[in-house]
């Protein structure tokens, strides 16, 4: 194949991207949640499997795939590095997605809006599933979006095997699943051979992801039943995604969602379908969030999904700029409004929870013969990456409720660890007051590590 402008222009956006995403990958130390990531990788493949049967609702390929590389070498950037290259593979993938969606122009504006985009880089510098999830909706989106024009069977077995994938890495790509299959039978409901593709890539995607639906719904049960102790709740799902988008900048944020909207507005005039296609899934994927807001946990990342689909409709608004000198100029315009936030993301200063500074600071703090109360009990997985209590004589007591906390303090040798995680437990949220009223503060550590002192 000869390779043309465009094709130079990609693989030259790739290469950023792939800078963006792999300097300083493994500089920060392990937060909760990538903790909780290193636990399911060193279980092995059928622990993790017995775990996502059992308790954990997150799905387990993005396990898998990061088994084999943490196996060689243990370290924060191998166990990042699955979610880096699934960021860098999404650039090219996007650029195909807007070539299909309108033309190679669009596709290379939404490739370098989303190469250059703070919240999919970091991400991608994330060890957790939410880039590898995000590549597969848009392997997903184009694959369908090829099937809707083609009629070939293999794009509609293609985008179910992309959906299957994305609903084995993460279960609330469900949602994304669920709306664009019911647009499909929708759109193909007076058409029997339409719908009959339709009903075969159903069939396949259900084949694909079966025991996933087995295992999984019990699981959602458990998680929704759970109720909302953490999270954002209501229409701020909506806002706090779009306030994300906007490189966490409000007047930012108002810029993309404009021009998204002029994006949508302009499909709308070239092909109303297509406009339908756009806002009828947005409906039920916000819909469905804002509603699961009151029973379950909800926080953006779970959609980050959706963060191609809307560079795409930005892109889109950018074919009001006829003159090509003129678009280069808005793009690196856009690109420019990344310039802010970037400066904080790579000025030096911690963006996750240093639990390898706090550390070191509570084995050069503590004494012989020390306690040392976490709460909740389970930050003790980030903690003990960087911390071994044998190694400093101390004695780890993990609090779960208020007794373990009151027969744990031991007047004059106790220090208390405990972080905002406590008020998603019910049965710690009077911690807070009582540290307060009989503790003594020693330190705050990057970022909410409060550090006491009994």
């Amino acid at each position: 194949m000869k390779l043309t402008k465009e094709h130079y222009i990609l693989i030259a956006l790739t290469t950023l991207g792939a800078i963006f995403r792999l300097y300083n990958l493994g500089r920060e130390s392990l937060w909760l949640d990538e903790a909780a990531t290193l636990m399911f990788v060193e279980s092995g493949f059928f622990g993790m499997w017995e775990h996502f049967t059992t308790w954990e609702p997150n799905p387990p390929l993005f396990i898998w795939l990061t088994i084999p590389i943490v196996s060689i070498v243990k370290s924060e950037f191998t166990l990042r590095l699955i979610p880096a290259i699934a960021g860098i593979a999404t650039v090219p993938a996007i650029y195909y997605l807007g070539k299909v969606w309108r033309n190679s122009t669009t596709g290379l504006v939404a490739a370098s809006l989303l190469a250059l985009s703070p919240l999919h880089i970091y991400y991608s510098q994330e060890a957790r599933a939410y880039s590898l999830v995000t590549l597969f909706a848009v392997l997903m989106l184009y694959c369908f979006l090829t099937a809707m024009e083609t009629k070939e069977y293999k794009w509609w077995a293609f985008t179910s095997v992309c959906a299957g994938l994305a609903l084995w890495t993460h279960l609330y790509a469900g949602i994304l699943i669920a709306a664009i299959y019911m647009y499909a039978f929708f759109d193909a409901w007076t058409n029997k051979d339409k719908l009959k593709r339709v009903l075969v890539s159903s069939v396949i995607f259900t084949w694909v992801v079966l025991p996933i639906i087995l295992v999984g719904y019990h699981l959602a049960k458990i998680r929704i039943g759970g109720g909302a102790v953490f999270g954002i709740k209501g229409i701020y799902v909506i806002t706090d995604l779009l306030w994300n988008f906007g490189n966490y900048t409000n007047w930012i944020a108002v810029i993309f969602v404009a021009l998204a909207c002029i994006g949508i507005y302009l499909i709308h005039l070239d092909d109303k379908k297509k406009s339908f296609f756009v806002i009828f899934v947005l409906a039920v994927v916000f819909g469905a969030s804002v509603i699961l807001s009151y029973s379950m946990p909800m926080v953006a990342r779970y959609l980050l999904f959706l963060l191609p689909l809307f560079l795409l409709l930005v892109a889109e608004s950018l074919n009001l700029v006829r003159d090509r000198r003129f678009q280069v100029i808005a793009v690196c315009s856009l690109l420019a409004l990344s310039v802010p936030t970037f400066t904080i993301y790579y000025s030096g200063a911690y963006i996750k929870d240093d639990w390898r500074g706090f550390g070191s600071y509570l084995q050069h703090t503590t004494k012989d013969g020390d306690t040392v109360i976490l709460i909740p009990g389970y930050l003790n997985l980030p903690l003990a990456n960087y911390y071994n209590s044998s190694d400093d004589h101390t004695t780890m007591v993990l609090v779960s409720n208020m007794s373990d906390l009151t027969t744990g303090i031991v007047p004059g040798s106790t220090w208390v660890v405990v972080t905002p995680d406590v008020n998603a437990v019910p049965e710690l949220r009077s911690v807070p007051t009582l540290l307060n009223e009989h503790g003594k503060p020693i330190s705050r550590w990057v970022y909410s590590i409060d550090l006491y002192r009994f």
